[in-house]
Protein backbone atom coordinates (compact mmCIF):
# COMPACT_ATOMS: atom_id res chain seq x y z
CA UNK A 1 0.00 0.00 0.00
CA UNK A 2 2.60 2.46 0.60
CA UNK A 3 4.40 1.97 -2.27
CA UNK A 4 2.00 1.44 -5.26
CA UNK A 5 -1.08 3.05 -3.60
CA UNK A 6 -1.76 6.80 -3.67
CA UNK A 7 -3.61 7.39 -0.13
CA UNK A 8 -3.05 11.21 -0.33
CA UNK A 9 -6.78 11.65 -2.01
CA UNK A 10 -8.49 9.78 0.75
CA UNK A 11 -6.54 11.76 3.67
CA UNK A 12 -6.89 15.20 1.38
CA UNK A 13 -11.07 14.72 1.26
CA UNK A 14 -11.87 13.24 4.55
CA UNK A 15 -10.18 16.34 6.61
CA UNK A 16 -12.65 15.09 9.53
CA UNK A 17 -10.58 12.30 9.86
CA UNK A 18 -7.01 13.17 10.19
CA UNK A 19 -6.10 13.11 13.43
CA UNK A 20 -7.55 9.52 13.30
CA UNK A 21 -5.89 7.35 10.13
CA UNK A 22 -3.71 10.40 8.82
CA UNK A 23 -0.25 11.39 8.95
CA UNK A 24 2.24 14.01 7.39
CA UNK A 25 5.16 12.74 5.72
CA UNK A 26 7.20 15.48 4.08
CA UNK A 27 4.71 17.63 3.81
CA UNK A 28 2.19 14.98 2.08
CA UNK A 29 -0.76 13.55 3.65
CA UNK A 30 -1.04 9.92 3.57
CA UNK A 31 -3.42 7.12 5.10
CA UNK A 32 -1.83 4.72 7.29
CA UNK A 33 -1.78 1.42 5.84
CA UNK A 34 -3.02 -0.27 8.74
CA UNK A 35 -6.16 1.65 8.41
CA UNK A 36 -6.23 0.82 5.32
CA UNK A 37 -6.59 -2.71 5.57
CA UNK A 38 -8.96 -2.18 8.39
CA UNK A 39 -11.82 -1.04 6.14
CA UNK A 40 -12.94 -4.98 5.10
CA UNK A 41 -13.57 -5.20 9.02
CA UNK A 42 -15.08 -2.26 9.12
CA UNK A 43 -17.30 -2.96 6.09
CA UNK A 44 -18.48 -6.63 7.60
CA UNK A 45 -19.20 -4.89 11.23
CA UNK A 46 -21.47 -2.28 9.16
CA UNK A 47 -22.96 -4.64 6.49
CA UNK A 48 -23.10 -8.22 7.90
CA UNK A 49 -26.86 -7.99 9.24
CA UNK A 50 -27.97 -6.77 5.73
CA UNK A 51 -25.97 -9.50 3.87
CA UNK A 52 -27.62 -12.07 6.09
CA UNK A 53 -31.01 -11.53 5.51
CA UNK A 54 -30.49 -10.93 1.98
CA UNK A 55 -28.99 -14.43 1.75
CA UNK A 56 -30.91 -16.22 4.08
CA UNK A 57 -32.76 -18.11 1.69
CA UNK A 58 -30.10 -19.14 -0.72
CA UNK A 59 -28.56 -22.25 -0.23
CA UNK A 60 -24.83 -22.76 1.65
CA UNK A 61 -23.27 -23.91 -1.75
CA UNK A 62 -24.69 -21.25 -4.30
CA UNK A 63 -23.89 -18.49 -1.49
CA UNK A 64 -20.03 -19.97 -1.04
CA UNK A 65 -19.67 -19.95 -5.14
CA UNK A 66 -21.21 -16.40 -5.67
CA UNK A 67 -19.33 -14.98 -2.47
CA UNK A 68 -15.91 -16.00 -3.78
CA UNK A 69 -16.65 -15.15 -7.68
CA UNK A 70 -17.25 -11.51 -5.50
CA UNK A 71 -13.53 -12.07 -3.79
CA UNK A 72 -11.95 -12.64 -6.68
CA UNK A 73 -13.50 -9.24 -8.12
CA UNK A 74 -12.57 -7.49 -5.17
CA UNK A 75 -8.98 -8.60 -5.34
CA UNK A 76 -8.80 -8.40 -9.05
CA UNK A 77 -9.22 -4.49 -8.78
CA UNK A 78 -6.08 -4.11 -6.77
CA UNK A 79 -4.35 -4.61 -9.51
CA UNK A 80 -5.63 -1.97 -11.70
CA UNK A 81 -6.11 1.03 -9.87
CA UNK A 82 -3.47 2.87 -7.59
CA UNK A 83 -6.03 5.15 -6.16
CA UNK A 84 -6.95 5.13 -2.85
CA UNK A 85 -10.62 5.56 -3.69
CA UNK A 86 -10.42 2.52 -5.75
CA UNK A 87 -8.33 0.94 -3.74
CA UNK A 88 -10.69 1.49 -0.45
CA UNK A 89 -14.00 -0.05 -2.96
CA UNK A 90 -11.70 -2.46 -4.09
CA UNK A 91 -11.56 -4.11 -0.21
CA UNK A 92 -15.13 -3.20 0.09
CA UNK A 93 -15.92 -5.43 -2.48
CA UNK A 94 -13.65 -8.26 -1.14
CA UNK A 95 -15.66 -7.75 2.10
CA UNK A 96 -18.99 -8.64 0.37
CA UNK A 97 -17.92 -12.07 -0.61
CA UNK A 98 -16.27 -12.73 2.60
CA UNK A 99 -19.51 -11.46 4.07
CA UNK A 100 -21.68 -14.09 1.29
CA UNK A 101 -18.60 -17.45 1.63
CA UNK A 102 -17.13 -17.43 5.07
CA UNK A 103 -20.57 -17.79 7.32
CA UNK A 104 -21.91 -20.14 4.91
CA UNK A 105 -18.96 -22.17 5.11
CA UNK A 106 -19.24 -23.02 8.84
CA UNK A 107 -23.41 -23.80 7.76
CA UNK A 108 -21.72 -26.22 5.16
CA UNK A 109 -20.08 -28.02 7.68
CA UNK A 110 -21.94 -28.23 10.28
CA UNK A 111 -24.83 -29.70 7.98
CA UNK A 112 -22.63 -32.62 6.61
CA UNK A 113 -20.88 -33.39 9.96
CA UNK A 114 -22.01 -36.11 12.04
CA UNK A 115 -24.09 -34.70 15.33
CA UNK A 116 -21.40 -35.32 17.71
CA UNK A 117 -18.71 -34.28 15.33
CA UNK A 118 -19.67 -31.03 14.48
CA UNK A 119 -17.27 -29.10 16.31
CA UNK A 120 -14.49 -31.23 15.14
CA UNK A 121 -15.46 -30.79 11.70
CA UNK A 122 -15.71 -26.96 12.14
CA UNK A 123 -11.90 -26.95 13.75
CA UNK A 124 -10.59 -28.65 11.21
CA UNK A 125 -11.99 -26.46 8.39
CA UNK A 126 -9.74 -24.10 9.70
CA UNK A 127 -7.02 -26.15 8.58
CA UNK A 128 -6.68 -24.49 4.89
CA UNK A 129 -6.36 -21.33 6.76
CA UNK A 130 -3.78 -21.52 8.87
CA UNK A 131 -1.65 -23.89 6.01
CA UNK A 132 -2.40 -20.71 4.03
CA UNK A 133 -1.17 -18.04 6.13
CA UNK A 134 1.68 -20.08 7.08
CA UNK A 135 2.64 -20.71 4.07
CA UNK A 136 1.85 -17.36 2.99
CA UNK A 137 3.79 -15.73 5.35
CA UNK A 138 7.36 -17.71 4.67
CA UNK A 139 6.96 -16.73 0.70
CA UNK A 140 5.46 -13.22 1.19
CA UNK A 141 8.64 -11.38 2.00
CA UNK A 142 10.58 -13.03 -0.75
CA UNK A 143 7.93 -13.06 -3.82
CA UNK A 144 7.32 -9.02 -2.88
CA UNK A 145 11.05 -8.14 -2.75
CA UNK A 146 11.46 -9.76 -6.26
CA UNK A 147 8.25 -8.97 -7.63
CA UNK A 148 6.98 -5.99 -6.46
CA UNK A 149 8.85 -3.57 -4.68
CA UNK A 150 9.80 -0.19 -6.50
CA UNK A 151 13.37 -0.03 -4.94
CA UNK A 152 14.37 -3.48 -6.37
CA UNK A 153 12.95 -2.32 -9.59
CA UNK A 154 14.64 0.83 -9.73
CA UNK A 155 18.52 -1.11 -8.52
CA UNK A 156 18.08 -3.16 -11.34
CA UNK A 157 17.45 -0.30 -13.63
CA UNK A 158 20.55 1.06 -12.66
CA UNK A 159 22.63 -1.78 -13.01
CA UNK A 160 21.23 -2.56 -16.34
CA UNK A 161 22.20 1.03 -17.40
CA UNK A 162 25.96 0.51 -16.00
CA UNK A 163 25.54 2.29 -12.74
CA UNK A 164 26.94 -1.28 -10.82
CA UNK A 165 28.30 0.77 -8.13
CA UNK A 166 24.77 1.81 -6.86
CA UNK A 167 24.01 -1.77 -6.73
CA UNK A 168 26.73 -2.46 -4.08
CA UNK A 169 25.24 1.16 -2.37
CA UNK A 170 21.89 -0.74 -2.03
CA UNK A 171 23.81 -4.16 -1.16
CA UNK A 172 24.62 -2.36 1.86
CA UNK A 173 21.32 -0.51 2.63
CA UNK A 174 19.75 -3.52 2.57
CA UNK A 175 22.41 -5.09 5.32
CA UNK A 176 21.51 -2.18 7.83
Amino acid sequence: ITQWVDTTVIYNNLSFLKPVFGAVDEGTGLVRPEMIINIPAFSIILFQILMSNFLKNVKPVKSMVGGTIVLIIGMGQFYFHVNGWYFALSLVIFAFGEMASSPRIQEYISSIAPKEKVGVYMGYSFLPVAGGNLLGGLLSGSLYGSMSDKYMFLRDYLVSKGMGEMDSLLKMDEAV
